[in-house]
């Protein structure tokens, strides 16, 4: 019983570390989706007024730099760990 509890554990763990290694791998892609979004709409809305899309483009854009920074520091101290332990 106790080496199948070992060997669910290591397995639970061997998934945790893959699935943490895939973010690091999509996190720019997230980024380059968050990006494009309001360049798309920017591109395509032709009635609102400029200057209201202009300072809600900043806020969207530094917010969301912020919080991919933000993530990044996280996973890659998760990450940084999990090499160490090995």
């Amino acid at each position: 019983m106790s080496k199948k509890k070992n060997y669910e554990l290591s397995e639970r763990q061997t998934r945790n570390k893959r699935k943490k290694r895939e973010l690091a791998l999509f996190l720019p892609a997230i980024g380059v989706i968050l990006y494009l979004t309001p360049l798309m709409n920017a591109v395509s809305a032709t009635d609102t007024p400029p200057s209201a899309d202009i300072t809600d483009l900043f806020f969207y854009i530094f917010g969301s730099w912020a919080l991919l920074i933000i993530g990044a520091y996280f996973l890659s101290r998760n990450l940084a760990d999990e090499v160490n332990e090995e």
